[in-house]
């Protein structure tokens, strides 16, 4: 993991942009059926109950929960991991070498976020795989076709 000052439990996982490239940047533990370690001190998102929004808040490892309770793991330690991996996995096939160049290219940056992405391919694939109806879509190559157009013509 090179970014240390984000980390994501299995109960916060929603497949957000910035969670796929972490995902991506630990595939390493998710291949060896392991989480990442979580660090000292995280961020991490939150659903904040009152304004029904998911907000960052900092977390100390070992501490109370965010939700205030001890978290409690329902699954084997090795299910989690592989589950979200073979998901990320599943979505990264379907974008084909859009997803082969997310993936180096998020390898080649130190702190990579999709701001700092240099391939509009890239962004698109990363797009399509934070869709967290994800199976409701299109194919990859039909979405990426609409989703040029209304690039392209501004609606």
């Amino acid at each position: 993991m090179t970014d240390t000052d984000t980390w994501f439990s299995y109960s916060v996982f929603r497949f957000t942009r910035e969670q796929m490239i972490w995902g991506i940047q630990n595939r390493a533990f998710f291949n060896k059926s392991k989480w990442p370690p979580e660090p000292s001190e995280y961020e991490t998102d939150k659903f904040d109950r009152k304004s029904k929004e998911w907000i960052k808040v900092w977390v100390k490892s070992g501490s109370v929960d965010i939700i205030g309770l001890k978290q409690l793991k329902g699954d084997a330690n090795f299910v989690n991991p592989k589950t979200i991996w073979a998901d990320v996995k599943l979505r990264l096939d379907k974008t084909k070498t859009d997803g082969k160049l997310l993936i180096k290219e998020i390898e080649s940056m130190e702190w990579p976020s999709y701001e700092d992405l240099e391939y509009p391919e890239s962004r698109c694939a990363l797009d399509y795989i934070s869709l967290f109806d994800f199976r409701d879509r299109p194919p990859y190559s039909q979405w990426r076709k609409r989703r040029m157009y209304y690039e392209k013509t501004g609606r």
